[in-house]
């Protein structure tokens, strides 16, 4: 499980330590007084402990510009995440736009509501991407919004090949919760307008889903914007990003970017 194993090992660490200290600092004393002052010690024990779980969960979130882009910018104030971000497309055969990403192995899925998109341009977009790499040319599979042409999921099967499917989206736009999610090697998009009840996120002459071979994990999760404007930057405003992964079961959230592990749901 690499980083997220080592997370998990480290949490359950945590959680032993908390309660050694409860046994021989509470239980184990009789004095009144020793009682009281341990009762504070420990207390102040569980405050640094749940801040270092913390810090370990989000040290990995990556925020960077991929491809030929002007530089952006990501900013947390309170509830939200704001993108500024660059780039002609994430489109054709390579991509320009600003990610912000966590390396995760095995099967998972992104939730995000894209609260909303700056007009730069009717094809500008933003959304949840799985990607191979942070190279321009990467494989990726992501759920989005533009500005103009409705919501929709796409991907690129191949580095260096071109996206699919092509044309206008869904009708709709922001504000909008979008969901990418993994099972192996299918990848998957859905939209949603209150985050509870879901929709696939494509119309039904193109599908929801895609199959992608030859994965290498750890591949790269997160949120996406390009402005489809190179030259021009804009801001996309994100809220409610919850990142599932299966296989474990601990739980930990640091700022506005939460980390879950449990059992993924089927769709």
């Amino acid at each position: 499980m690499g980083k997220w194993g080592d997370r998990v090992k480290l949490m359950n660490r945590i959680f032993r330590i908390i309660s050694f200290m409860r046994f021989y600092l509470v239980d184990s004393w009789s004095n009144k007084r020793s009682i009281k002052m341990k009762k504070l010690v420990f207390l102040m024990l569980i405050l640094i402990l749940t801040g270092l779980m913390c810090a370990v969960s989000y040290a990995a979130w990556t925020s960077e510009d991929i491809g030929t882009t002007d530089k952006g910018t990501t900013v947390e104030s309170g509830s939200n995440i704001t993108i500024t971000a660059g780039g002609a497309d994430v489109w054709d055969v390579t991509d320009g736009f600003r990610f912000v990403y966590q390396k995760v192995s095995g099967d998972f899925e992104i939730i995000a509501k894209l609260v909303s998109l700056q007009n730069t341009n009717s094809w500008a977009k933003a959304g949840v991407m799985v990607r191979g790499s942070n190279t321009p040319v990467s494989w990726f599979a992501w759920s989005f919004v533009t500005v103009g042409n409705g919501t929709t999921f796409q991907w690129r099967l191949v580095d260096k090949e071109r996206c699919w499917p092509d044309g206008a989206g869904l009708a709709g736009a922001a504000p909008y919760f979008v969901k990418t999610v993994r099972k192996g090697s299918i990848f998957s998009g859905y939209r949603s307008l209150d985050g509870v009840k879901w929709e696939n996120n494509n119309s039904v002459a193109q599908p929801n889903n895609v199959e992608i071979k030859n994965i290498k994990d750890p591949i790269l999760v997160g949120l996406a914007h390009t402005s489809h404007a190179a030259g021009t930057l804009g801001k996309s405003e994100f809220t409610n990003v919850t990142l599932t992964i299966a296989g474990t079961s601990a739980v930990s959230t640091k700022g506005k970017i939460a980390l879950t592990w449990g059992v993924l749901k089927s769709y």
